[in-house]
């Protein structure tokens, strides 16, 4: 399927999408096919709604040090399930790799991956998992369930859980916590950086229309023109 359906999109919108997409690649240095397909990828887990949003997702990311180390796309397209698993859509999974980056993740990769164990780690109900949300004070039921469920609800839980843990005093009881919830990733990415990733201290804001100011700024300094056919004839945008 097609990222883009062509009989469904006006050709002000399309082009709108098509300046977008090459704008974020010249960007970021990279192919608009790569652009595309992590964008793609994102709409086809439920991170994005739509192929605007997704790519004003990735323009912000681009913005803001979140592909620092040239692998946004890479983990976009990689991770996007990971993130949709535990209720996080695409703005929630780039605040919190933006955020790893600035916690001093040296990639956008470790933060991801460290999301992954997470939600592997909860959605199996082990017995390490269910020690540290008694550790934590937390109904370890009900927080699996909500994170399976998705929504809302799992993006509320996730916040519960990595605020618990950051209060947690205990040296000994966080270490123990963290290594149950986040396995290896705890250690290798690092406590700080792994508890920076809290979707309740989101910083990103409104990401509407970065894709579209990025396209208006290129052009204006370059003169550049956009052309439509680009898109429809040789890199149509598909999902992964």
């Amino acid at each position: 399927a097609q990222m883009v359906d062509l009989s469904k999109v006006s050709e002000p919108e399309l082009a709108k999408i098509t300046k977008g997409a090459q704008a974020v690649a010249e960007v970021m240095g990279v192919d608009v096919v790569d652009v595309t397909k992590a964008a793609g990828n994102m709409m086809k887990n439920g991170l994005a709604p739509d192929a605007q949003t997704a790519l004003d997702i990735i323009a912000t990311g681009a913005q803001n040090g979140a592909n620092n180390a040239g692998d946004l796309l890479d983990t976009l397209g990689e991770y996007s399930d990971s993130f949709a698993n535990i209720g996080l859509d695409g703005k929630d999974a780039l605040g919190m790799m933006t955020a790893a980056m600035q916690g001093g993740a040296f990639s956008t990769d470790i933060a991801a991956d460290s999301v992954r164990e997470f939600g592997t780690r909860v959605l199996d109900g082990s017995a390490e998992a269910g020690g540290a949300f008694k550790t934590l004070g937390l109904d370890g039921a009900k927080m699996a369930k909500d994170i399976a469920g998705g929504g809302p609800a799992a993006k509320t839980a996730m916040e519960t859980i990595m605020t618990a843990l950051s209060n947690t005093t205990d040296p000994l009881a966080k270490e123990t916590a963290g290594v149950a919830l986040f396995g290896g990733m705890w250690e290798d990415a690092g406590a700080k950086m792994v508890l920076s990733m809290n979707p309740a201290s989101d910083t990103i804001g409104d990401v509407t229309g970065a894709a579209q100011k990025m396209g208006d700024t290129l052009q204006n300094n370059t003169g550049t023109k956009v052309e439509q056919n680009y898109l429809i004839t040789g890199l149509a945008m598909h999902y992964c």
